[in-house]
């Protein structure tokens, strides 16, 4: 099984973070009115143009920081992952405190698959901000494709302490407890997912494979009907094969 909403959730996050500017910039009138000229491209989707923007503004101004942050925030959403991780590093050569920029980088390296580099941010993001969940929970995404599995489990663990409640992370925890053949305890996390949302396809599927596991037929069939139903066709082929 693979970790859920990875992808979505990284992507909601450093888009989410735009239209705060938490860096200290320079008061120039005509400077923040070109930022804010950039912000409204960014939400209308022009990020090229807002590209163009920002670069001005540093061009003017080299410790414009919001203007790096937005601009990386720009490349990341056209795919350029590379100058958006140099304009965040250079926040966090001036800025060593930076929350926000360690845990964008973060998100940048984990879709780039360098989990190692992104698990450094998300720790430096934690030693700056103990009570940051997110980073926690990405934190978890990482250790799991390192195959750190118990590691997994206890980023996971504590970013629901912290209140991220939701279907993702408790069937991400599943996933970690799949894999390391606990599968009552995998059970008992899908179930989790489940009562949040009813619709989550992948976890009645998870559930099924993980109670075949533990020789409980009649509950993997239940579960293998449900995800049937929601349109999962592994599901329709495992549950012909055990019915032959």
């Amino acid at each position: 099984m693979q970790p859920n909403f990875m992808k979505k959730s990284s992507l909601l996050y450093i888009a989410s973070t735009f239209f705060s500017l938490f860096f200290w910039c320079c008061t120039n009138p005509t400077l923040k009115n070109q930022n804010d000229i950039g912000i409204k491209l960014m939400a209308q989707h022009k990020y090229n143009i807002a590209i163009d923007t920002f670069s001005y503004i540093i061009s003017k101004n080299k410790l414009y920081f919001s203007a790096y942050f937005n601009r990386a925030i720009c490349y990341s959403n056209i795919e350029k992952s590379q100058e958006a991780i140099k304009d965040l590093s250079w926040i966090l050569k001036h800025q060593t405190n930076n929350e926000e920029a360690y845990l964008n980088r973060g998100i940048l390296y984990e879709n780039q698959k360098l989990y190692s580099k992104a698990i450094q941010d998300y720790s430096s993001c934690i030693k700056i901000n103990p009570q940051n969940k997110d980073a926690f929970q990405y934190k978890g995404i990482c250790n799991y494709y390192l195959k750190n599995y118990k590691r997994a489990i206890r980023n996971y663990n504590q970013a629901i302490l912290l209140g991220s409640i939701s279907s993702g992370i408790f069937y991400n925890k599943a996933v970690a407890f799949d894999c390391l053949k606990q599968y009552n305890d995998a059970i008992i996390f899908y179930s989790k997912a489940i009562e949040i949302d009813k619709n989550l396809t992948r976890a009645y599927y998870a559930r099924a494979i993980a109670s075949l596991n533990l020789q409980s037929t009649k509950s993997a069939i239940n579960d293998l009907k449900t995800a049937a139903k929601q349109g999962d066709l592994k599901a329709v082929k495992l549950l012909q094969d055990i019915q032959k």
